[in-house]
């Protein structure tokens, strides 16, 4: 799961840029979108902070750590990626020449 989630990071920060300097925007505009990114890292934080709270409380009661007690990330990871990535391909611009973006 997680190569998945780094895999469209690395996809994205390297196409958006093309694809929007293709469109006449300096670099600095092009790269505006990639703020989305640090603002959904910040919604983490929130998410991270219960799975660790849950894990602690699971060590304090001399109890084994099960996969399920770090899976809440993922209950809302997983449509949130699905809507955002959803969102992003109709926001694009919807053509690029191919001659700029090589």
């Amino acid at each position: 799961m997680s190569a998945t989630v780094f895999g469209s990071v690395y996809l994205q920060t390297e196409g958006i840029k093309v694809i929007y300097e293709s469109f006449d925007f300096g670099k600095r505009r092009a790269a505006l979108p990639l703020l989305s990114w640090i603002v959904g890292l910040m919604f983490t934080i929130p998410l991270r902070m219960y799975d660790w709270r849950l894990v602690s409380r699971r060590l304090k009661q001399n109890l084994f750590i099960r996969p399920e007690d770090k899976i809440t990330g993922f209950y809302v990871a997983a449509p949130v990626l699905a809507i955002s990535l959803w969102w992003l391909s109709w926001t694009v611009p919807p053509y690029v020449s191919h001659d700029r973006v090589l």
